[in-house]
């Protein structure tokens, strides 16, 4: 959250006018039921998206090379520092719980993982079947740390005949 701030005023001048940036592009890409507060998605009742707005987002992302190349990280290993010079190993949650219950026919490409007491688990991927057709699936109001990761292999799992799902 305290990178997402300090990324909207390098690159906005203030909060405030990345916020307003975010706003206007949003609706640019055609999100009727969007409103942005805050650069990081913490709770604000004036800060809210919906499922179809957050699916169109995704699609835009999926189109962008180094966006997509961002979401679709395991892992990244930072620059070396005094501090850590091996550099600080940083691992995406939105991979978390996957490898191991993978959907058969279907890989997930990349993702986006949230969590508000509100908003619950949350999960925004995409994921392409054998042939490359790409899909979008939004799980929200998840159940526990894994739930998110769960709803999404098991929705995944019906475009390709059902899933097995894991419960631990």
């Amino acid at each position: 959250n305290d990178a997402a701030s300090a990324i909207a005023t390098h690159i906005g001048g203030s909060t405030e006018n990345f916020v307003a940036m975010m706003n206007e592009y949003a609706a640019q890409l055609g999100c009727t039921g969007t409103h942005f507060t805050n650069p990081h998605g913490l709770q604000d009742e004036n800060h809210y998206t919906t499922a179809t707005d957050l699916a169109m987002m995704m699609e835009y992302a999926m189109q962008n090379e180094q966006l997509k190349t961002i979401l679709s990280t395991y892992q990244y290993t930072t620059s070396s520092t005094d501090q850590h010079p091996n550099g600080v190993q940083l691992e995406s949650t939105t991979f978390e719980k996957m490898y191991g219950n993978e959907v058969e026919g279907m890989t997930i490409v990349a993702g986006k993982t949230g969590f508000t007491d509100e908003a619950g688990y949350c999960l925004l991927s995409y994921a392409e079947d054998g042939e490359g057709k790409g899909y979008i699936c939004v799980a929200a109001k998840s159940q526990g740390r894994k739930g998110a990761i769960y709803d999404t292999l098991n929705i995944y799992g019906t475009i390709d005949g059902g899933y097995y799902a894991p419960t631990t």
